[in-house]
């Protein structure tokens, strides 16, 4: 009878340790095969869903030079007007000054938005032979600058680069 015993409980615990293992395998061949699966998904599906992407804010540039634009072309002899916008109106209490090929001073646009010359929203400058003249060839380099009177610490740039022409 202690045999029988014995042989019971050695075949419970043959029992127990297989299907523990049983337990085991199916466990490690589940958690697996969701990996395997993750990875073929995700080259399947876009990466979207798998990559956090930070929405794009454009912030509004506070100035721009909208005339003449980057990489344009312009006869070096007569007048060029350089044009823009900002974004501030009379009540900013901002200007814009404009500096051609590093000849200083700045010297200062004009304002023609809609509030008259102290309004900033569009802006132009007169360059003439008085101040400098764009030179032959690429490298010209127009900057504006955007200050305010009530906080001349905050200001903003903007240049382009042109190309003379003999007309």
């Amino acid at each position: 009878m202690q045999e029988t015993n014995k042989f019971h409980f050695t075949n419970r615990i043959f029992l127990t340790m297989r299907s523990f293992a049983i337990a085991t395998l199916v466990i490690v061949i589940l958690l697996w095969s969701n990996v395997s699966y993750a990875q073929i998904f995700k080259g399947l599906l876009p990466n979207i869903r798998y990559t956090h992407h930070k929405p794009t804010h454009h912030k509004p540039r506070p100035l721009v030079i909208t005339s003449p634009t980057k990489g344009q072309t312009v006869p070096v002899i007569g007048n060029l007007t350089i044009e823009g916008t900002s974004a501030g109106g009379t009540a900013s209490h901002c200007k814009v000054y404009v500096i051609v090929n590093g000849v200083k001073p700045y010297r200062l646009a004009t304002g023609t938005g809609p509030g008259g010359s102290a309004d900033y929203t569009k802006w132009s400058f007169l360059l003439n032979s008085k101040y400098t003249t764009i030179k032959e060839g690429s490298g010209n380099k127009i900057t504006a600058k955007y200050i305010c009177d009530n906080n001349p610490n905050q200001r903003s740039f903007y240049n382009v680069n042109i190309t003379g022409i003999k007309a």
